[in-house]
């Protein structure tokens, strides 16, 4: 394992391979339907750069991001591709909107006004969806009041209203009633509305997890996929597909040490040796994205094993005991997220270790680990 140019051993290693593959499976789970791959947050920890190309090139139809901010870096970095702004912060971004040519997701009139004014003084015409708030009560329009929104936009001469989406609530709850509800409420709103939005034509409800929780045959026209695009199953029992994870976080000891019966292990002495212990010191801390709630409860793999954290996780380091690991070295890869021998540590897995999610275990991976990228094969 190299860490040039990067003295630290502590790495992310990304399969661009995955990617693809998890691009084709999850267009193949829905054929008639396009995929958005949702590349928000630095795609989820894994580079939305790389992994906008990666997914594009595998049949991906556009990308998602959260920002404005977001979308200017993927236009920088030559990402031609339709990009959709899911976050619905444009005050002050307008012409930013109209320059670049994104796509904004609107869920407030304040917004209306402004993109259909920076469009008018472009001289051109916009393309927007609309948000319908179906239970979320947290972005987009009231569906009850989705016919006047309609027609108020309509009326935005400079602005055309190509899309219209919802989210689900509890989208990796197969039996929520409150999906249904929300699907219908979607649907009703969008029906009674189409006659006031003739350029409508992109209807968009599922993310990853929506993808387990809706009938297959139902006319949407866009999923847009996140957590599944990455590799982790987002309903454990209901399978998308054969996804492969495209993330492996890497490091290797830079301390060994025994330790005495009795002995304290960092900060506040938690933890104490119950026999004569060899305790390896790893580079990687709570700063570095790998939660400080792991402390006493997380594994790491070495040479095929588990090794238990011990000890409070630091902000630069955390602690592991290899005392039952024969020939641990200060060149052993240890591997704290992805599959090493016959184990393998997911997201899921350190999520629930952390009593958080996958979504934010992959998320909080923080920039000052490098990542380095393993092409996918033509």
């Amino acid at each position: 394992m190299t860490s040039a140019p990067w003295l630290r051993p502590t790495q992310v290693q990304i399969d661009l391979g995955a990617i693809a593959h998890n691009t084709r499976v999850l267009q193949a789970h829905r054929p008639q339907t396009r995929l958005c791959a949702v590349v928000k947050a630095d795609a989820y920890g894994h580079g939305a750069v790389a992994v906008a190309r990666a997914t594009l090139q595998a049949g991906a139809h556009g990308v998602a991001v959260a920002l404005v901010e977001e979308a200017l870096a993927l236009r920088q970095a030559g990402i031609q591709a339709p990009i959709f702004v899911l976050a619905g912060h444009y005050v002050g971004a307008y012409d930013a909107v109209i320059a670049h040519k994104l796509t904004p997701v609107v869920g407030q009139r304040l917004d209306l006004e402004g993109l259909n004014r920076a469009a008018q003084n472009a001289g051109v015409r916009q393309s927007i969806h609309l948000e319908i708030d179906t239970g979320m009560a947290r972005l987009g329009f009231a569906a009850e009041d989705f016919n006047a929104v309609a027609a108020y936009a309509q009326s935005c001469a400079n602005l055309e209203v190509v899309g219209t989406m919802t989210h689900l609530s509890h989208a990796d709850e197969p039996e929520a009633p409150s999906t249904p509800r929300q699907i219908a409420a979607f649907d009703a709103a969008c029906s009674q509305a189409q006659a006031l939005l003739p350029k409508l034509r992109i209807r968009h409800v599922l993310n990853s997890g929506g993808l387990v929780c809706s009938a297959p045959e139902h006319p949407w026209d866009m999923m847009r996929c996140g957590l599944a695009l990455y590799g982790v199953q987002p309903v454990s029992d209901h399978l998308v597909g054969p996804l492969r994870p495209a993330l492996r976080w890497l490091t290797q000891p830079v301390a060994l040490r025994r330790v005495a019966v009795g002995e304290p292990v960092s900060y506040g002495g938690h933890w104490r040796a119950t026999r004569p212990s060899i305790i390896a010191t790893l580079p990687v801390g709570y700063a570095d994205g790998y939660p400080r709630a792991l402390s006493h409860k997380a594994h790491v793999l070495i040479d095929g094993m588990r090794a238990p954290v011990v000890g409070i996780i630091c902000m630069d380091l955390c602690m592991v005991d290899v005392t039952d690991i024969e020939g641990v070295t200060l060149e052993s890869e240890v591997v704290l997220l992805g599959s090493q021998g016959q184990y393998t540590l997911c997201a899921k897995t350190l999520g629930r270790w952390a009593d958080t999610i996958s979504y934010e275990i992959l998320a909080r991976i923080g920039p000052r680990v490098p990542r380095f990228y393993l092409e996918a094969q033509p």
